[in-house]
């Protein structure tokens, strides 16, 4: 028979959640970012010698980071 303490349970779903909410700034992060497809193609071209897709990727993760701070 197992005995739950609703303190403990409800201390431990706070801390849980509170965690969780912490992160929310890098599942926004994530949908926003371009695409690991885009960022190869970036590169290869970077390498190639044309870095205007780089510079725009670059830019743009910028903005992600800059519209979604991590909590300090």
């Amino acid at each position: 028979k197992i005995v739950l303490d609703e303190d403990a349970v409800s201390k431990k779903e706070a801390e849980l959640q509170a965690e969780y909410d912490s992160k929310q700034y890098q599942r926004d992060r994530a949908a926003a970012y371009p695409s690991i497809q885009d960022v190869v193609v970036a590169l290869a071209e970077k390498e190639e010698g044309d870095d205007t897709m780089w510079k725009e990727i670059t830019a743009k993760r910028q903005k992600v980071k800059a519209d979604n701070p991590k909590p300090e």
